[in-house]
């Protein structure tokens, strides 16, 4: 939702991990060791890309409601 946080678990990679939204007017995330927080900015959907040190990429699909 708009204005709540929701903490997913990196279960693959390799550390440390960097993490980017495709569209931040609809939600951000920051990463802390394998921990993503992602907070709600506005109702849409968006793209969470996951990056691991070796290069290797997940997506995690965002809707905020």
């Amino acid at each position: 939702g708009v204005e709540k946080e929701d903490v997913v678990t990196v279960k693959s990679g390799t550390a440390p991990y960097t993490v980017k939204v495709a569209d931040e007017t609809v939600a951000t995330a920051t990463v802390n060791e394998s921990a993503v927080t992602v907070k709600g900015v506005k109702a849409g959907t968006t793209t969470l890309t996951v990056t691991d040190k070796d290069g290797k990429t997940g997506e995690v699909s965002i809707k905020v409601e």
